[in-house]
Order: structure tokens, then sequence, then C-alpha cells
């Protein structure tokens, strides 16, 4: 008998873990402080609420439940939870100090570490959040080119979200062009390329692909005007290559923000960037700029990125289970698939016909008119899985796990497309 044989075979619900999300609720906005680990109504009755503990690529619930986890936090624990190394290094540093008044060398060694493994990477500077990292390289691009405008290409975090939160008149300078489209860029930056201090590219998942020369494209755009180019490389730094699609696509950029993939669950981002830019840093500074705890964490991360084939275990991994779930997607000649580079591969096909070509709204848009990614979703809870509509991989899984979330797929579809 298979050692996973057990995964969705001894469920104990989920109710006691609805019932403390549910009190959560009335003391803190969505349950939560992350909106995408808010769990769906729909589910209530399959899918964990709350998660009360996590060991590498496993976590259990508040009931009980053990799931093998291709959530992974929203996407940081590339090298499973709770590795050995990290959390050692943690708390060895706990010991010496959280927070001081003063800096400490962790700030020079992480950043060496990043200069080493990242290419556009000339100096670097500490944050919390991706957001705030990508928020930063936006007032420092200002800073140093004496322009306003901001051109933006996917999500940044909600510090760049232009919604009815921002005043009309900041509004007004930023615009978010679609990805792949680099003619809309062409278009733009020929009307107000003089006045645009930078552009910023997150890759969108399910367009990534071999050999695409989008990210090159835009590149020669921004020298012809004199804009920096920003690369959003949260989720797919330390992920597609440690230094992400900037390095995958062999484009240089002037300012690259990470955060995911580099401290393992630890709250840490960084913005890297070419040192004629970054020494002229402007007045951006924070308390947590320096928190060794943090650091000491990605010190470890990082070295073991550096000493170890960590992308090449991640690609292997993620190969397989894309190629499983888009073979037994095919054998059942249903339209889902995993679109996209293997290691943040997006999930399509879900919604019906007609409903529009973004390919992120089709999945994780809280619209779900044909019911399947429910279904999908649900089929998957039940049988041990916990999915994301990007699926994540970790060092930490093995083959046998993937194989096992390859035949929870193929069930849950047929499931999904039949209901």
């Amino acid at each position: 008998m298979s050692e996973l044989s057990h995964l969705g075979s001894t469920r104990h619900g989920v109710l006691r873990s609805w019932q403390q999300y549910r009190e959560a609720c009335k003391v803190v906005p969505w349950g939560t402080g992350t909106g995408s680990k808010r769990p769906a109504a729909a589910l209530a009755n399959d899918q964990p609420a709350q998660i009360e503990r996590a060991r590498g690529s496993r976590v259990w619930d508040v009931d009980g439940n053990e799931y093998i986890d291709f959530r992974l936090g929203c996407g940081p624990i590339t090298l499973g939870y709770g590795h050995p190394l990290v959390d050692q290094a943690a708390k060895e540093q706990i010991d010496r100090g959280v927070l001081t008044s003063l800096p400490v060398d962790l700030e020079r060694r992480v950043a060496e570490l990043l200069i080493e493994l990242v290419p556009c990477a000339e100096m670097v500077r500490f944050f919390k959040g991706g957001g705030e990292a990508m928020y930063a390289a936006t007032r420092v691009a200002r800073h140093v080119t004496g322009r306003d405008r901001v051109v933006t290409c996917g999500y940044h975090g909600w510090h760049l979200t232009m919604d009815d939160t921002q005043p009309e008149a900041v509004r007004a300078l930023f615009v978010n062009l679609p990805y792949g489209q680099a003619d809309a860029f062409a278009e733009y930056l020929k009307a107000h390329g003089e006045e645009t201090a930078c552009v910023c590219i997150a890759g969108e998942y399910a367009a990534l692909r071999p050999g695409d020369t989008f990210l090159a494209d835009v590149r020669t755009l921004t020298e012809r005007s004199g804009v920096l180019l920003v690369v959003d490389e949260i989720v797919t730094g330390f992920r597609v290559r440690c230094g992400g699609i900037h390095e995958y696509y062999g484009v240089e950029a002037d300012l690259a923000a990470f955060a995911k993939g580099i401290a393992n669950g630890y709250p840490l981002s960084a913005l890297v960037g070419r040192r004629g830019i970054m020494e002229q840093w402007p007045s951006i500074s924070i308390t947590y700029g320096g928190e060794a705890v943090s650091l000491a964490a990605a010190e470890a991360v990082l070295g073991i990125y550096r000493d170890q084939d960590v992308i090449g275990r991640l690609w292997e991994l993620a190969e397989r289970l894309q190629a499983g779930i888009n073979e037994v997607a095919a054998r059942q000649e249903v339209p889902f698939r995993l679109e996209g580079l293997p290691v943040c591969p997006m999930m399509g096909g879900l919604a019906e016909p007609g409903d529009g070509e973004d390919r992120r709204r089709r999945v994780s848009s809280p619209r779900d008119p044909s019911g399947r990614q429910t279904e999908l979703f649900r089929g998957l809870y039940r049988r041990g899985i916990i999915p994301f509509p990007v699926m994540y991989e970790s060092t930490a899984h093995t083959e046998e796990e993937i194989d096992h979330a390859v035949e929870a797929f193929g069930e849950a579809l047929r499931d999904a497309y039949q209901s």
C-alpha cells in the first residue's frame, strides 16, 4: 500500500476549522491578513479554513486532516516547511537578538549573496514585503530620473494598485499595460517616454514561454526613452531562475524586486539594482529593514541555493507535475491545462468559452460561472491536496507525491467536468 494512501481516505471533516475562521472574521477583516488565503464559502464542507501545522511538503488543518500542499504559503516555501538549516539559523539569531539599535553584519552578508546569485544586483536594500519593495522601486526611479509617470504590467502588490483608494491625481500618473504586447508599450512611451520614470514588469505566468522576446523588446524600448526597467521577481525569483525571468530571458534589468523565494517563509524582501542607481537612494527607510531573524534565515536559504541545484530540482518536479496533469486532462478530452513555465504554471480551461482572454481572471476571479473550479478544488481537497491557481512545488516534495497529485487531478477533473 502506498505511503500516501491515507490522504483523503480518513477525513475528519472541516467543521472546527470553519468555526474558528468565522470567529476570526469578527475581529480581523476577511478573517486573515492575506487576501489569497481566504477560504471559499462554496467549499465550506471540504476546504480547510485554517492550518494548524506544516512540515516539509505537508500541512495539517485544525481538524487533523493531512494534505500535500501546492499553495506553499502563496509561493515562498521553496525548500519545504520547517527546513532544519533555515530554522536553526533563525533560532540561533533569536538568542543573539531580533532587532538592534545599530545595523547587524547580516545585512552585508545577505546582500553579498544576492549580488552573487542575481545578475542585475550590484547593491541591495531590504524590506519586509514584495509590494513594499516594488513601491520603493518606483520612488527610486522617480528620484533618479526626475520624472513622474509609472508604467505597470501585472500585479505588484496593493501599494501600486490604482483603485478608488488612490486620489485621482495619483491614478493619472500610472498606467497598467498588458503583458506580451510590446506594441502597447511602444505606443505609450512614444507619447509619454520623456515623462516616464520606469516600466515595471511582472511575468504573466500562463504566458511565459521559452524563447519569448517580450521582456527584451520592452528593455529596448525603455533604453531608447531613458526609462528604467524594473522587473518584479517576487514570485519568479529563486523559482524560474535565481534571478527570475530577467535571468531566464537574458535581459538586464535596472532594478528588480525579490521576496517569496529568498527566506523560505520568513518575512523579507529586497530591491536590488545597478550601483549607479542604488547609490542615489532617496529618503526611504523602514525600522524593520535590518530585522535579523529573517536575514539569518535568508543567509541560510541563499547559501543552499548557492551550494545546491535548487532550481534544477524545482524544475524537475514541476515538469513531472505539469506533464502528468496535462496528460490526464488530454486523455479525458477536457480543456483543462497547466499553462506557462512548469515552475509557476497557471490553471487554464476552467471558465466557459467566451469568458475573456485574461488568463489570471479566468481562474482566480471569485466568479466561477461554470462551477468547474469549485468542483475541481472540492475534489482535490477531498483527496488530500491543497491546490492553488498557480501550482507551486518545493524541494521537499517527492516524485511519489507528485504522482499522487496527478492521480488526484485526474479523478477531480472527471468529477468537475461531469457535474
